[in-house]
């Protein structure tokens, strides 16, 4: 293995295969390997030209196609608070091994975690709604965020207080809007505000207007977090 940063090296009886385009779940582009081991019925391992990993492509006894790993939903997003991009992460990789409710709750969650982030106050006994309506009031474009927001609730709440798993659809949809929420919030703000001496480093970007030693502030389950600060407004 390399000592840099752990990329396989070396890897023995390496045969050309045909190139195959797909999206490297290690990498996290997509990618295009003519490098790898093929089985002897319905299996192929290839190894990323950039990480050199494997991902192993092959069929469901169903007959549909398996790529393992796979690469999850999404893609990240710059200036996001560390705590709401560590979840942001779950909820990706949830998604990406299947785990659709457990995806669909994470959600759900995260959005007691922007409003608070956004500068809505935690009470103990606070109704979820109430976040998620200082949430939308913060968000005054575009007009359909309020829509992204009544989607992940509804089907947030479904999968706390209703029978049943959520599907495939219910997880990729919810992933996307989170998406979209968090690039409105801060990836594009980002993008307006030039960093000054006193920014505070945030998910390897630097986002002004923030304490350099914030204090904890409260989380859903009521202990002490500190993650992330809120934010200033």
């Amino acid at each position: 293995m390399n000592k840099g940063w752990g990329r396989p090296e070396g890897w023995q009886d390496v045969k050309n295969v045909a190139s195959k385009s797909f999206p490297c779940a290690h990498w996290g582009n997509l990618v295009a390997s003519d490098r790898g081991w093929y089985a002897s019925h319905n299996g192929t391992i290839r190894l990323c030209h950039q990480c050199d990993f494997p991902t192993f492509f092959g069929k469901h006894r169903n007959g549909g196609p398996v790529q393992f790993p796979k690469a999850p939903p999404g893609r990240p997003i710059a200036s996001v608070p560390d705590g709401v991009a560590r979840l942001y992460e779950e909820a990706r990789q949830s998604a990406g091994i299947g785990a659709d409710t457990a995806c669909v709750l994470v959600c759900r969650k995260m959005l007691v975690d922007l409003a608070v982030d956004q500068g809505d106050v935690y009470e103990r006994g606070k109704r979820f709604f109430e976040y998620v309506e200082y949430l939308a009031a913060k968000m005054f474009a575009p007009p359909q965020g309020k829509g992204w927001l009544g989607r992940i609730k509804d089907r947030g709440n479904d999968a706390t207080h209703e029978l049943g798993v959520m599907g495939e659809q219910d997880a990729m949809l919810l992933i996307t809007f989170i998406e979209m929420i968090l690039r409105l919030l801060y990836e594009f703000p980002a993008m307006l505000v030039p960093a000054t001496p006193d920014a505070v480093a945030i998910s390897g970007t630097a986002v002004p207007g923030n304490p350099p030693n914030p204090k904890p502030v409260g989380k859903v389950d009521g202990g002490a977090r500190d993650e992330y600060p809120v934010r200033r407004r």
